[in-house]
């Protein structure tokens, strides 16, 4: 199997638990009226743009295992979808 990339940046719901200290982690997401269930969470960075700070995520889903980049603004309380690379059915 392949994968395609795409670039988003787009807002998303997503379903959290957050830590006392602030600390996200990202448990499901709704994207093109479908709920993504995440089993396996890969890289986690700290990004800063301008005066926001965010908490990035690579996160792969149950559906097809396809790999998704999240972000929240901690100042925003916003989720985004940022990159996808989805897997693509071989030839």
């Amino acid at each position: 199997m392949s994968s395609s990339v795409e670039a988003h940046n787009e807002p998303i719901a997503v379903e959290a638990r957050f830590t006392a200290g602030g600390e996200a982690t990202p448990l499901a997401f709704a994207w093109r009226d479908q709920r993504w269930i995440i089993n396996a969470w890969g890289r986690r960075w700290t990004e800063t743009q301008e005066q926001h700070i965010l908490q990035c995520f690579l996160v792969q889903t149950t559906v097809g295992g396809s790999t998704f980049e999240l972000s929240y603004d901690n100042t925003k309380a916003a989720w985004r979808l940022r990159r996808t690379w989805m897997r693509l059915p071989s030839a």
